[in-house]
């Protein structure tokens, strides 16, 4: 399978970048869902920086 483009969160330096993973295997009551577009608003990257689940 042919890896997409995702944004991966890096615990350890507190930082989400562009990254790749390969597509997940679905179970029969799973759907996969794809983004056209997303969104990151000021309070998001300030949640992303604060780390406050680690």
């Amino acid at each position: 399978m042919q890896p997409y483009p995702i944004w991966g969160y890096h615990p350890q330096s507190r930082s989400v970048s562009l990254t790749s993973a390969a597509r997940p295997t679905l179970a029969p009551d799973e759907v996969l869902v794809q983004n056209r577009v997303i969104g990151i608003n000021p309070v998001d990257w300030k949640f992303i920086q604060a780390n406050p689940l680690h």
